[in-house]
């Protein structure tokens, strides 16, 4: 971004891409996949774990849909969304504009260029305590949801990253998405932002700039809702280079090799989140 100092010198400020988490819900949404391969372009987009192994599991799905964890009438829509998905991170592949992620091996994991493994153990720990949670919901065994776990630990360990959200219910305007509806099922509360903050104006407009630069809007105006999410916990698992903090990854058991939990790791988190495709009088269409 090419600006000017005092002195008249010509001065450039690298400015870095946006780093935008797809939820399982938008991943799983008809136009979801279209929408996420336009923004690859002008963005670092971010998959969940979980989602990866849906795609790879998506024929057991296919015989078996209750497995998944949601409701019979849109599997059809789901199954559609996945052979989309499996085609845009073999089509993503091929033209070198990866898709990223992270997996319990750093060798499994699809990372940026330059940046530091270490980000993998953080963020097992931040999934993993959220996994132990004592108030965690009963469906949790279900893929979406495990899904939803990685994704907002991955939020809560990349610097920057916003979670982008479909609506998981027609008509659902107002309504937090399923993410912060499931945090508060794990105790991390989840607050929502008013459209007239300046920072979500400001944010809010960004996204929208890149859709619209993506040549992705139509995807909006047929019907796909997004929200967005932040996501914070206290314990400081952002710092690229720093330690991991006390007592959460340096030990690790014999029978998983995982990071040893730290309990106290989502106490004080918090989530906020507003809406990206309603303005503040609900009449984005």
């Amino acid at each position: 971004m090419p600006g000017e100092c005092c002195f008249g010198l010509p001065v450039h400020v690298a400015c870095r891409r946006p780093v935008y988490l797809a939820d399982p819900m938008l991943c799983l949404a008809p136009l979801g996949a279209s929408l996420l391969g336009a923004l690859m372009r002008h963005a670092e987009i971010w998959l969940a774990a979980e989602f990866l192994s849906m795609l790879d599991g998506a024929g057991l799905y296919d015989r078996e849909p209750e497995l998944l964890g949601i409701a019979q009438s849109q599997w059809a829509a789901a199954r559609q969304a996945l052979r989309r998905f499996a085609l845009l991170r073999d089509e993503a592949a091929e033209s070198g504009q990866l898709l990223h992620w992270i997996r319990d091996a750093v060798r499994d994991s699809c990372l940026p260029g330059g940046a530091d493994a270490r980000i993998v153990q953080r963020w097992q720990a931040a999934a993993q305590a959220l996994d132990e949670r004592h108030c965690a919901a009963e469906n949790a065994r279900f893929p979406v949801i495990a899904a939803l776990r990685d994704i907002a630990a991955l939020g809560a360990v990349l610097p920057g990253a916003i979670v982008l959200c479909a609506r998981d219910e027609p008509g659902g305007a107002g309504r937090p998405p399923l993410l912060c509806r499931q945090l508060a099922a794990w105790g991390v509360a989840c607050r929502p932002l008013s459209a007239q903050n300046p920072l979500v104006a400001s944010e809010r407009a960004r996204l929208l700039r890149i859709i619209a630069l993506a040549g992705a809007s139509t995807f909006l105006w047929s019907g796909l809702h997004l929200s967005a999410v932040h996501v914070m916990v206290p314990a400081d698992l952002r710092r690229p280079h720093g330690p991991m903090p006390a007592g959460v990854a340096t030990h690790r058991s014999a029978e998983s090799h995982a990071p040893r939990l730290a309990s106290w790791l989502w106490e004080g988190g918090q989530a906020f989140w507003y809406d990206v495709t309603e303005d503040p009088d609900h009449a984005w269409n």
